[in-house]
């Protein structure tokens, strides 16, 4: 995948590359949850309206098109979409977002990263960065490279799922599985802020304007270990180790200190996370 990605412009973080790299994305697909309508709907309020069909870029980390599938099952999005370029370094990613995606003429998926593009000048309504825009390494070149990609009406969106751990077990089992992170920039670490104080924001983009929604994902025991174990920093913890983090998962789950039970029956609780939003005008609009 090195090979693959140096002509490419754009150092990919060496865990991203093995946790995100081919063989892991099946796994990703099915344990990483989607993204809520609402969350969705405060892009769509700050998208400036034009008339004909938006062009759209989910730019370096698609991924398996988990927020592409969310943006489209949006009502306005899904209407005034004309054509989607999705773009990912991994060829697993891709593979898996083509799979779940090919129905759609619309959508097309190539490789990409932050700061190279396969896209003309000027032709992006809106660019977005899910659960990816943290991995960036030089906000500079990205933000140069959007802002070349982007109409002068364009909008620039982040956004990522984190859990809540304001709920108890949530908090929980993040205690439990951050020590592995690797000092990898997680989102959480808040790194990425520094991208608004960078030359390239600060000559091409406004104020950015931020918001977070409350989003409740259904899940089970098993759920949430295949969720934990989806993070790029937990795809190499294996063998022993590995049961010995389950276990630990698995008993705080099993505690449950403030669950939310959906179906007890079933075993089916509510997982509270929440997604943060954040989009920036280029001047002048």
């Amino acid at each position: 995948m090195a090979a693959t990605l140096k002509h490419l412009g754009s150092e990919v973080h060496e865990v991203a590359q093995r946790g995100f790299g081919k063989g892991t994305n099946e796994h990703y697909d099915f344990a990483r949850p989607n993204f809520p309508v609402t969350a969705i709907e405060k892009i769509w309020e700050q998208l400036p309206k034009k008339d004909g069909p938006l062009n759209i870029v989910d730019r370096m980390g698609c991924g398996t098109g988990l927020f592409t599938r969310s943006l489209l099952a949006h009502p306005e999005f899904s209407k005034h979409t004309g054509a989607l370029l999705a773009t990912d370094p991994s060829e697993g990613m891709r593979s898996v977002f083509t799979q779940r995606l090919a129905h759609d003429p619309r959508v097309r998926c190539e490789e990409g990263t932050f700061d190279r593009l396969p896209v003309e000048d000027g032709w992006a309504d809106l660019v977005v960065a899910a659960q990816a825009w943290h991995w960036c390494p030089d906000h500079d070149k990205a933000l140069t490279e959007i802002h070349r990609i982007l109409r002068p009406t364009g909008l620039l969106a982040l956004i990522w799922n984190l859990e809540d751990r304001d709920t108890a077990w949530v908090g929980q089992l993040r205690d439990a599985y951050e020590p592995f992170e690797l000092g990898t920039p997680q989102f959480r670490l808040g790194l990425w802020r520094t991208t608004f104080q960078c030359e390239a924001y600060k000559k091409w983009f406004e104020s950015e304007k931020e918001g977070d929604v409350d989003h409740l994902v259904p899940t089970t025991r098993e759920g949430v270990v295949n969720r934990v174990f989806s993070k790029s920093y937990m795809t190499g913890v294996q063998g022993h180790e590995r049961e010995e983090v389950t276990k630990k998962l698995e008993e705080i789950v099993d505690r449950g200190e403030g669950k939310q039970w959906v179906d007890k029956e079933k075993g089916v609780f509510n997982w509270p996370y929440r997604t943060y939003v954040i989009t920036c005008k280029l001047k002048g609009q």
